[in-house]
């Protein structure tokens, strides 16, 4: 299988922890650092989802591939939630959409894995794409959690860490290293981490 791209269309509008657990656990009782928390949780989510390739919070992602595999198609940022849609460029130029019908989106693996399905008795095959288009499928998804408490406890502590390292070490340049992320959350990430689907 050969991805060419992927890139989330439509990001989380939510956060993975709520702003009243983020400020009891930061220990902050007023409202002056609101809106700069809340810059710090959507780093964090962005960071974290970078490091373990995982979806936090629901968002959209659309897929893009030169063709169809032979084999299934496994798509990156798990948890899979739908897919909304798969188009192709046909071989006289024209884009497609693949019927629902004739594929099915296996959500339960990790990652989910999209093949053709029976219908009508039949296996379906994938469709023929146009050889000399670049990025000929494109695959719509959402992924992510599509509540906070779905979230993974040890994903929502590394966030609640990373955030709290924001917001105590603000600066740029400090006499001690801010380049290396704490320990604690190293381990949590790991634990997490997707391998890379691509």
């Amino acid at each position: 299988m050969i991805y060419r791209s992927f890139q989330i269309t439509t990001p989380a509008s939510a956060v993975p922890v709520s702003s009243a657990d983020m400020k009891s656990h930061l220990r902050v009782t007023h409202a002056d650092d609101d809106t700069l928390i809340e810059a710090y949780q959507m780093a964090s989510q962005e960071t974290i989802q970078r490091l373990t390739r995982r979806a936090l919070m629901t968002q959209t992602i659309t897929l893009k591939l030169d063709t169809f595999p032979s084999g299934a198609i496994e798509l990156p940022r798990p948890p899979a939630l739908t897919v909304t849609s798969i188009q192709y460029v046909d071989t006289d130029g024209a884009t497609q959409t693949w019927d629902s019908a004739n594929y099915d989106v296996d959500i339960s693996s990790e990652p989910a894995r999209i093949t053709p399905a029976y219908n009508s008795g039949t296996l379906q095959t994938y469709p023929d794409t146009r050889t000399d288009t670049p990025n000929s499928v494109t695959i719509v998804f959402t992924a992510g959690h599509a509540a906070i408490a779905d979230i993974p406890e040890g994903l929502r502590l590394a966030h609640k860490l990373l955030v709290g390292h924001y917001y105590e070490n603000r600066e740029a340049t400090q006499f001690t290293s801010l380049f290396e992320m704490p320990l604690g959350l190293q381990m949590l990430l790991s634990a997490h981490e997707m391998p890379e689907v691509f």
